[in-house]
């Protein structure tokens, strides 16, 4: 029984493509997720400190450096620039993490490894 030299080039390309989307994957895509809900969810919070400590709850400190303390007036302002920060990361992990999906399955769809 012989092969054919093509359908082993064409193979192995699958496997390739489907070893390269499989190693890839299992870093990309659990980091992008973890660093998006990680990313908001600290926005959120970074919002609610900035609240908590502009009126009055002493417990919630923000500081600059050992020496330098953001003012109670700046509070929430300096929560403000750091949530759009960590919304931004996020924003940009997800656009990622879309792209990435979109051409992983664009790739399987066009070697036909996935059959429909």
């Amino acid at each position: 029984m012989e092969i054919s030299n093509s359908s082993t080039i064409q193979f192995l390309k699958k496997i390739g493509l489907y070893v390269l989307i499989g190693f890839t994957g299992m870093f990309l895509i659990p980091i992008f997720a973890v660093v998006t809900v990680g990313f908001t969810l600290c926005a959120a919070i970074a919002i609610i400190g900035g609240l908590l400590r502009t009126f009055g709850a002493e417990w919630v400190s923000m500081d600059l450096s050992f020496y330098y303390e953001i003012p109670r007036a700046f509070s929430l302002i300096a929560a403000i620039l750091l949530s759009s920060i960590l919304l931004c990361i996020a924003w940009l992990c997800s656009i990622g993490l879309r792209k990435y999906l979109g051409w992983a399955g664009a790739q399987l769809r066009n070697s036909r490894i996935i059959r429909k």
